[in-house]
């Protein structure tokens, strides 16, 4: 049984670290071409974004760069009742992978 006259004691560490790979990096530039080849356009390039996303671990602890690219409609509602992807991201996104896989990069 819990005793509430004793004080609890509570440590924590983050588990998630945040990263960011510059834009301008190799693998940066490898993907804004990839990117322009899939879709014809310029692209916006959004240096930050939110989420959770437990990439850290393998990127920090092997020190290799890495980049998200989301897919998604911004109003998709993740993670809830009525998430969504409306078809023209879906057949986007497709295109994406494909030119990405397409054209794997080598790090020097």
């Amino acid at each position: 049984m819990l005793s509430i006259d004793k004080p609890l004691l509570f440590s924590a560490r983050p588990l998630m670290f945040p990263f960011r790979t510059p834009i301008e990096s190799e693998i940066g530039s490898w993907l804004q071409e990839a990117l322009t080849k899939a879709h014809h356009k310029e692209l916006v390039q959004i240096r930050i974004s939110g989420g959770s996303v437990p990439l850290s671990f393998f990127i920090n602890e092997l020190e290799i760069p890495a980049v998200l690219v989301p897919l998604v409609n911004p109003d998709n509602n993740q993670h809830s009742p009525d998430e969504n992807l409306r078809l023209g991201n879906y057949f986007d996104g497709i295109k994406t992978i494909t030119e990405l896989m397409k054209n794997p990069i080598t790090m020097e």
